[in-house]
């Protein structure tokens, strides 16, 4: 499976339970395009997929099968009430950041192991720190997941010595 297929499948199957949770959903083509994203504040909370590499496993005894690496961002609305003299809470009516991360988290660790490319069982949780980005805000965490997947079979390139 491409990574773009991988992300696009990705993409298919979170973006009704983002929607539905009142959020939205993008995939972003590379590192750049996510920190474009980022700087243009939603006007509701958001969901950044993104690839983020990947590592074989075992190129000898298991060609082609790696651990593809998910970047989500999930990035708070824009807005926060100040609640002097403590602390900052979410604007009436939304969800607090950390929930949200979870339960994006929760999500991405439910995608469906049915494809015969996803291999043992899914997406593990790896981490989840917050994403600090120049002249932005700091209202988003950046969450990475595994998962071991089998990639396309190498194409047959006929050459001449």
């Amino acid at each position: 499976m491409t990574t773009d297929h991988f992300l696009r499948s990705l993409e298919h199957g979170l973006r009704s339970k983002v929607v539905a949770a009142g959020g939205t959903l993008e995939v972003a083509a590379d590192p750049d395009a996510v920190i474009d994203l980022l700087t243009v504040s939603p006007a509701g909370w958001r969901v950044i997929l993104s690839f983020g590499g990947d590592e074989a496993i075992d190129p000898d005894k298991s060609p082609g099968v790696v651990n593809w690496t998910l970047n989500t961002v999930v990035q708070a609305a824009r807005g926060l009430a100040i609640n002097l003299p403590t602390h900052r809470t979410p604007v009436s009516g939304r969800e607090p950041l950390l929930a949200l991360s979870s339960q994006a988290s929760a999500w991405v660790r439910g995608f469906s192991g049915s494809h015969p490319d996803l291999q043992r069982g899914g997406f593990r949780h790896i981490s989840q720190n917050w994403l600090v980005v120049d002249g932005t805000p700091t209202r988003q965490l950046l969450l990475v997941h595994r998962c071991v997947l089998a990639l396309d079979p190498p194409v047959d390139v006929p050459c001449q010595f």
